[in-house]
């Protein structure tokens, strides 16, 4: 079967997943109901998502980052922002996308806070952090990169969770919330003393293993 193929079934079925999840959870039952839905087989649903749940979570990531970096490459002022408003911009545009599947969204912290999935959502606050650096421009590869991403992980974890109960109109309280968390990270200023601030440093050597979900 070609690639492009399964690529569309894949993306079919993460769709259908995405569907499921705000009733079952992030588990394999919402893809067995989610592979039946889109008439798939077991089989099929097997082979796109290989590694079952962990496998869809990381599509969900993946989703999420190309529609970002959509969002970034349509806007046509985003070369010439400050750096404070590009990683603003990136936090934004993210969490607009997740907006559709607000639902899910709230799932997955839960399934992330199970203890023996902690280090999947390290790997995760680090990537969402990574990305997001990156399409500002970022290309750091001291030590100051670590604190960059460590602030802004800590930033966005904050900033989700405010948005998750968040009922103001078009999430303004939402954005407003991300302006001062952003303000108070550029204010601790760089070095490990900034990271020490937030209560990240004990994970910098963790996130040198370059460990993946």
């Amino acid at each position: 079967m070609p690639v492009k193929q399964d690529v569309a079934k894949q993306d079919r079925l993460l769709n259908a997943i995405l569907a499921r999840v705000p009733q079952k959870g992030w588990t394999e039952l919402a893809v067995a109901a989610a592979v039946k839905d889109s008439r798939l087989s077991v089989d099929e649903g097997k082979r796109l998502f290989a590694a079952g749940i962990k496998d869809v979570i990381r599509a969900f990531e993946d989703k999420t980052d190309q529609a970002v970096r959509q969002k970034i490459r349509a806007n046509r002022r985003f070369a010439a922002m400050r750096v404070r408003d590009k990683v603003t911009f990136g936090v934004r545009a993210r969490l607009e996308f997740l907006a559709e599947h607000r639902a899910a969204v709230q799932r997955l912290v839960v399934w992330y806070a199970l203890p023996t999935h902690l280090p999947h959502a390290v790997a995760h606050l680090w990537h969402v952090a990574d990305f997001i650096w990156g399409e500002a421009g970022d290309t750091s590869t001291d030590y100051n990169r670590y604190t960059k991403r460590l602030l802004l992980a800590a930033v966005f974890k904050a900033t989700l969770i405010f948005w998750l109960n968040d009922i103001s109109p078009d999430y303004r309280e939402t954005w407003a919330f991300l302006d001062r968390r952003i303000a108070d990270a550029m204010a601790l200023g760089k070095g490990a003393s900034a990271v020490k601030a937030i209560g990240l440093g004990n994970i910098v050597k963790f996130m040198r293993g370059k460990m993946t979900a």
